[in-house]
């Protein structure tokens, strides 16, 4: 392709310094699609481009990829667009959450968290076009062609984020901050590549990981930020501070204290309930359930004893048998075992283990081995589980520490 005015005496060199500064790579490909001729400012069409005798297609006949872009002769995204959701066929419009079994009302933080237990080999769609956006934006401005890498060019994101805008942010965050320890261990003992001291695939690799940190932060912020949701969801019953905050009564108190009457104090906080036995009683239906399947167990364990342990001969080509695999535990290493449980009548721990005041819910006992189990049932709301197993190991400590150094 030439350009000319008056003479042709402009040739592609001076295209290449001159016009391509200042038009865009829409304009160039457009002339290649039409393989024209501009001459005394009128548009004149020549015959096809050749290269040592060999026939160069135009942009008509045979798409250009420019920067992982197609472009055909019409310059726009529709085609292709088209020609992906042709390939995903049903799974483009299929939800996800339907599709994995899961509710709507399931964060996106529980989806494509990274820092989660279960995780899910799948990222959402925001953060795949954030990255794709950054590795667009990062190959025009690392470009080899310094025509390209000054021209200043910007990858349209939308109003809500730019791209090369968030890692500038972070890596001035981090440059900052500094090294800082991961867990327990000191600086520096996971050692990480540092962006400023990277090149190339991996510089542009270690960028999109920040993205990728990025969202993963937020999604993090967001899934803290929505504890008082799932509280609300949680503490769905009638309550009375519930029907107060539903203006369905006109006062949020207990009805049996002056207590606010909220889902965690009716069920474990309640004096009154706590006086009336009502607490007792949910606790020892708990205890019950667990005594009979303990029971069941240790009258199994009285006939059935962990087999010793054998060494089996074979003969040469013949294949081991394979045995039946039968269930051991603790239950099944004696036959004495004895259970008391806290239920109808206060449990009495047998002085001669260790004296002591304390009367656990339930205490399993095995003469022969001299071996002594302790078990403690709390049923407590769902935040202060951890609040109520420390408060109840500390309370057996100095019993357990005791019964050890009586041989128990």
């Amino acid at each position: 392709m030439r350009v000319t005015s008056g003479s042709e005496t402009s040739d592609w060199h001076r295209i290449g310094k001159g016009i391509i500064t200042g038009c865009t790579i829409s304009v160039i490909l457009f002339a290649l699609a039409m393989n024209m001729v501009v001459k005394s400012a009128e548009v004149e069409c020549r015959g096809p481009l050749t290269k040592s005798g060999t026939v160069i297609p135009t942009i008509t006949e045979q798409p250009v990829k420019s920067l992982g872009k197609l472009f055909d002769s019409s310059l726009k995204d529709s085609a292709a667009i088209q020609k992906s959701n042709k390939e995903l066929g049903p799974l483009s419009s299929l939800p996800e959450r339907k599709w994995l079994g899961l509710p709507r009302s399931l964060t996106s933080a529980a989806l494509y968290g990274t820092s989660n237990i279960l995780q899910l080999p799948f990222s959402g769609l925001t953060e795949e076009l954030m990255v794709v956006c950054t590795r667009e934006a990062l190959q025009y401005r690392d470009s080899r062609d310094c025509k390209v890498s000054s021209a200043g060019i910007e990858v349209r994101t939308g109003r809500k984020w730019k791209a090369g805008k968030l890692l500038e942010s972070r890596l001035r965050q981090k440059a900052l901050v500094g090294t800082m320890a991961t867990g327990r261990a000191g600086f520096g003992y996971f050692p990480k590549t540092l962006v400023s001291q990277a090149h190339g695939k991996e510089r542009h690799h270690l960028l999109q990981e920040e993205v990728r940190a990025g969202m993963e932060e937020e999604r993090v912020s967001r899934a803290v930020g929505l504890r008082q949701r799932g509280q609300a969801v949680y503490d769905a019953l009638p309550s009375p501070a519930n029907l107060h905050v539903w203006a369905k009564s006109e006062t949020p108190s207990c009805l049996l204290c002056s207590g606010r009457g909220s889902l965690e104090h009716l069920l474990s906080c309640c004096p009154k309930a706590l006086a009336d036995g009502r607490h007792h009683w949910r606790h020892d239906q708990v205890l019950k359930a667990i005594a009979e399947s303990l029971a069941s167990a240790i009258s199994t364990s009285k006939h059935h004893h962990a087999p010793k342990k054998v060494v089996p001969f074979i003969k040469a080509g013949e294949k081991p048998r394979v045995r039946p695999q039968l269930t051991t535990g603790l239950l099944h290493t004696a036959s004495d075992w004895q259970l008391q449980v806290d239920l109808g009548k206060q449990l009495r721990f047998p002085q001669h283990i260790a004296p002591t005041s304390l009367h656990p819910d339930m205490i399993i006992t095995s003469e022969a081995l001299r071996q002594l189990i302790i078990l403690e049932l709390t049923v407590p709301w769902e935040e202060c589980i951890e609040e109520a197993n420390e408060r109840k190991c500390a309370k057996y400590q100095d019993l357990v520490e005791e019964c050890r150094e009586r041989g128990w």
